[in-house]
């Protein structure tokens, strides 16, 4: 959906469909060829539309005229998902083949590349702050990366199960991971301490946070669940700052 709430972008088989966020009426339909689109991706500000395509490119389009802007190459395989930058500046894309490259959106230009030789990246975010970014993987990794050196600074493992969505919250001080087994893990930023774990009996896959950061929603199987996290200060710590602990409670609709 469009950050101003007026319209919803639709993928199809070779084109992305712009509908009335309150009516459904067709608005504009935006054609990418041949390719499939397999991750669509509004710019903060509305500005703009990115599609990551099957044939490896990723098409932006001005999000109120539906102009086509341009095209940007540069790897061999599948976008598997594409997320720009908080600023706008940036675009983030993950290729199937476990890169992420992060290209300047006025220009196409390349401007890093991230990778890790034992993860195949699946998806990848920014941090609200915009200075990092998480990768997430089907063994059960989520990586955190610096938006401006391209090095890896931390790794998390949440199992041996895929990690379906991870997400930042709003405020940035928390990281959250879910897996297709129904584990969901909130760490501490930017250390990944952990914060709050619980289990849903539920195959997870996507996760998001309330504007305040309080409450975390993750859609599974069986409908979405709604987590209230409630950190608090652990007094009994010897050494170091204090660790943040939560309470998860959780309510499903299906």
């Amino acid at each position: 959906m469009k950050p101003s709430g007026a319209f919803l972008a639709v993928a199809s088989a070779s084109d992305v469909r712009l509908l009335d966020a309150a009516t459904g009426a067709l608005l504009d339909t935006l054609h990418t060829g041949s390719s499939e689109v397999k991750s669509l991706a509004f710019s903060p500000d509305g500005s703009w539309l990115a599609a990551g395509g099957h044939d490896g490119a990723v098409r932006l389009w001005d999000a109120t005229t539906g102009e086509y802007l341009r095209r940007i190459d540069g790897a061999s395989g599948p976008v598997c998902s594409v997320t720009p930058s908080p600023d706008a500046a940036c675009i983030a894309a993950c290729y199937a083949n476990g890169s992420v490259r992060l290209w300047d959106a006025a220009t196409g230009a390349l401007q890093r590349t991230l990778h890790s030789p034992d993860s195949v990246a699946e998806a990848v975010v920014f941090s609200p702050d915009g200075r990092r970014l998480a990768t997430r993987d089907a063994s059960g990794f989520v990586r955190l990366w610096d938006a401006t050196t391209g090095s890896q600074s931390r790794t998390l493992s949440v199992g041996t199960h895929a990690v379906k969505s991870v997400t930042f919250s709003p405020d940035g001080s928390w990281l959250a991971a879910v897996t297709r087994t129904g584990a969901v893990e909130v760490r501490t930023m930017p250390t990944l301490a952990a914060a709050a774990m619980t289990r849903v009996d539920d195959a997870l896959v996507g996760a998001t946070w309330s504007l305040r950061s309080q409450t975390m929603y993750v859609v599974g199987s069986a409908g979405l669940h709604s987590f209230a996290f409630a950190p608090q200060e652990d007094e009994a710590a010897d050494a170091g700052p204090p660790a943040a602990h939560g309470r998860a409670t959780s309510d499903v609709t299906g």
